[in-house]
């Protein structure tokens, strides 16, 4: 009895295992996010049930340092497999797509000057390749930036229109609502 038992229950887990091994990619939906990492839906290959925790591969990874930017639920992925194991997925990055577009700021064009890093609150980090005129931006998502601008070699901390200090190699301009010099 405790044979048949055992069986019913690792049944669909053997025939995964025994299942031939996953050629190539798959693309897939990020729909659940638990602590030994993400569940994901499949949208391409005939698998419909929910995959087990996926592990993601990240540009830097090490002991407690590295460049941390997870994924969230409803992004699309793309999904390598350990070994060909449908069972040991691993997210080797994630997708744009006509429904998911890259950031507004950046240059999609061939060009491709702008690149960016955009929070989910619109914080942004990008970066302006335009020959003879590079440019660094920080900007909070409530609209303050620090810009360095490579092509009039000035420094901008910009709080909003009425408030910035701007370094340049003619001086210290200050534009406030009120300026208080101690």
């Amino acid at each position: 009895m405790s044979t048949r038992v055992f069986s019913a229950l690792m049944g669909e887990t053997e025939a995964r295992q025994r299942a031939p091994k996953v050629p190539g990619l798959r693309y897939a939906e990020v729909v659940e996010i638990r602590d030994e990492g993400y569940i994901l839906k499949w949208l391409s290959g005939s698998v419909r049930s929910n995959s087990l925790p996926a592990r993601v591969a990240r540009f830097m990874a090490g002991p407690e340092r590295g460049a941390y930017f997870p994924l969230e639920i409803g992004d699309e992925v793309i999904v390598g497999f350990e070994e060909g194991n449908l069972d040991c997925p691993v997210i080797l990055g994630a997708l744009w797509s006509e429904q998911d577009v890259p950031p507004a700021s950046v240059d999609t064009s061939s060009s491709n000057n702008i690149r960016a890093i955009v929070s989910r609150a619109k914080a942004e980090l990008s970066f302006d390749d335009t020959a003879g005129a590079t440019k660094l931006l920080l900007k909070s998502a409530g609209g303050m930036q620090l810009l360095f601008d490579d092509q009039t070699k000035t420094l901008t901390l910009k709080v909003d229109d009425s408030n910035k200090i701007e370094l340049s190699p003619s001086g210290i301009k200050l534009v406030g609502t009120r300026i208080d010099l101690n």
